[in-house]
């Protein structure tokens, strides 16, 4: 009786197996990880609009006004000089370096200064009625419930964020 000799490798039943293994692996990772990228975009975000919320309340001070800065800022906003006049644009926050200037159209979030009226809606968004000074919403170019993610922060630095599963605020 002749044996023949046994060839080196994987069955098939073992080769499933293992493609199995993996796409259950793989199944559970990736939303994981999607989450991952998009927190740490959001604490981007946080620190950002925090930052500029604080430049908003100096330059109101340093104006001795009692209207704060207002509108969007673009990547147009790091271009130009400082007016000596009380112009109250959110622009003017880059211009008179309250805050370093930014790729503002390369990230995630869009930001907006706002004008300290109590209001429920900041850059579009809708919040709890406050006196909001700041605001970042995420790029329509997000998907799923990532899209609706934004925070603001009213006159006392308090934090806030809305949109689903957002990420949590509190001790930030």
């Amino acid at each position: 009786m002749r044996r023949r000799p046994r060839r080196a490798g994987f069955t098939l039943i073992e080769l499933v197996v293992v493609v199995t293994i993996i796409g259950i692996i793989a199944a559970y990772g990736i939303p994981q990880y999607m989450r991952a990228v998009e927190s740490t975009k959001a604490d981007d975000a946080i620190s950002a609009v925090r930052t500029l919320a604080a430049a908003n309340r100096m330059a109101t001070m340093d104006a001795r006004a009692t209207t704060f800065r207002a509108g969007q800022l673009t990547d147009s906003c790091n271009a130009g000089t400082c007016p000596d006049t009380g112009a109250s644009d959110g622009c003017e926050l880059l211009k008179c370096k309250y805050m370093a200037a930014q790729e503002w159209s390369k990230r995630p979030y869009e930001f907006w200064a706002a004008n300290g009226s109590v209001t429920t809606s900041c850059g579009g968004k809708t919040f709890s009625s406050k006196a909001w000074v700041a605001c970042a919403g995420r790029r329509s170019n997000a998907t799923g419930v990532y899209v609706t993610w934004a925070f603001a922060v009213d006159l006392n630095g308090t934090l806030e964020a809305v949109g689903t599963n957002a990420p949590s605020v509190t001790g930030l």
